[in-house]
């Protein structure tokens, strides 16, 4: 009875721990640049803007980096 009470136990916690790093990478500030980068990217991709929106796409990822690095936790 003993090692079931330990396995469901630990199972759970496993399961809790795996909610929480997921819930982790969703508010990870390079997962979320990444999604606004692709989005710029792609909505002002015409022929002769696909460099200058690139460009945008750097600024803002390294806005988000010193922004992420600089606060005290990931908004």
């Amino acid at each position: 009875m003993y090692f079931v009470k330990v396995y469901i136990k630990t199972k759970m916690n496993t399961k809790k721990y795996y909610m929480t790093s997921l819930n982790n990478f969703y508010n990870m500030f390079w997962v979320k640049t990444l999604i606004s980068v692709l989005f710029l990217f792609f909505a002002s991709c015409d022929v002769n803007d696909v460099g200058y929106s690139l460009l945008l796409s750097i600024q803002i990822f390294r806005i988000e980096y010193i922004y992420s690095k600089y606060s005290l936790k990931y908004y």
